[in-house]
């Protein structure tokens, strides 16, 4: 009885070992992206603000 709640116990900290593992993995392979999206996120939005603010006499020039 107590066997096998030891190789339970291995069992679930090796599936939980796994599950951290290709977590990290997935993260450091969209590192890149996510950033490059927040950064077209930020630029779109700064410009779409200013275009909102901007005087209507400058736009159409």
């Amino acid at each position: 009885m107590a066997e096998s709640k030891k190789e339970e116990l291995h069992r679930i900290h090796r599936v939980a070992d796994q599950l951290v593992t290709m977590h990290a993995t997935l993260r450091d392979e969209y590192q890149l992206k996510a950033v490059i999206l927040d950064l077209v996120i930020m630029g779109s939005s700064l410009w779409l603000v200013a275009m909102v603010f901007v005087n209507s006499e400058l736009a159409e020039a």
